[in-house]
């Protein structure tokens, strides 16, 4: 009768810790993150890919992307940065599943473009940046992550905040350019700081526990 309680608490406590998550997957995640912005970068003044059938010119980088954050989301999820409720959890699995439905879709409208594709393509975008909102709201709510990378996830996918009214107030051809920048110069930051900080995540941490 006075064991089952400590053993509850025990399970409780494990069910909440972080997973193992490897520093060298962060990096890798904070390496593959900063490619594909350059990447993205690098699209802005080359066509790359200019098939005039397709969207083309941005479609490896917009890829790329899409797949940089299902990463990024793998980590959020294992280091438990949303919190351990299954609500937070369960928006994580679902907007790193709409990343990689994302990416496909973005991948097969530029082989065989048709008006579904593209549907599906811009849909899933919208609603994962949406969705990375949230996530970056939770991330700061839980307070696992330490600063500055704690706040950095809803800085980089603030980019409808500031998109938006600028599209209003300047017009599509100033807002453009405004976008790109601050989205390069955002999720830039993200990157860089995931590759050379790993242990903001706490991933260091959960190995330490874990060895413990």
């Amino acid at each position: 009768m006075h064991t089952s309680s400590p053993i509850r608490r025990d399970r409780s406590a494990a069910a909440a810790a972080p997973f193992v998550v490897p520093p060298a997957f962060v990096r890798l995640t904070g390496a593959f993150s900063l490619a594909a912005m350059l990447l993205f970068a690098a699209t802005m003044v080359l066509p790359l890919w200019p098939w005039p059938e397709a969207r083309g010119y941005g479609a490896i980088a917009a890829i790329g992307f899409q797949v940089s954050v299902a990463l990024q989301l793998i980590i959020v999820w294992r280091t438990n940065a949303v919190g351990s409720h299954p609500a937070w959890r369960a928006l994580v699995v679902v907007a790193a599943i709409t990343a990689v439905a994302g990416a496909t879709a973005e991948a097969v409208d530029n082989l065989t473009p048709s008006a579904t594709t593209l549907t599906v393509a811009n849909a899933t975008w919208f609603l994962l940046m949406a969705a990375m909102v949230v996530v970056g709201v939770g991330v700061v709510r839980s307070g696992e992550w330490r600063p500055p990378l704690r706040y950095l996830p809803l800085l980089a996918h603030s980019w409808p905040i500031v998109l938006m009214p600028a599209t209003v107030l300047l017009g599509d051809d100033v807002a453009w350019p405004l976008y790109s920048g601050y989205l390069f110069l955002v999720q830039t930051l993200l990157a860089v700081t995931l590759l050379l900080r790993p242990d903001l995540t706490g991933a260091r941490r959960a190995r330490t526990e874990t060895a413990g």
